[in-house]
């Protein structure tokens, strides 16, 4: 599995290595931004490999991010699988 920095699930994401290779492969800069993501930007400045080596996650900037295609209730539950992939990876 190839997760993103903010805990996505590359392969679950229908434009993975159509338009993008991984937020990692295209140093956050995904086709759907000009300025890059927000949450690798963070990661970057921090030193961090993803938003699990926070001790903040999930933080305001995190929990903001959402898809404007899903329902407030599919973010949430989406919040919180990312949070726990991002968790049980750092112990990987």
């Amino acid at each position: 599995m190839e997760v993103s920095t903010c805990g996505l699930d590359c392969q679950e994401c229908r434009f993975y290595q159509t338009s993008c290779n991984g937020c990692r492969a295209v140093e956050g800069r995904p086709f759907w931004t000009d300025t890059g993501c927000e949450l690798f930007i963070c990661c970057s400045e921090k030193a961090y490999y993803s938003c699990g080596d926070c001790p903040e996650l999930p933080c305001k900037q995190f929990t903001d991010l959402k898809d404007p295609n899903i329902s407030d209730e599919e973010h949430l539950k989406e919040l919180d699988k990312r949070v726990k992939r991002l968790r049980s990876n750092l112990s990987n």
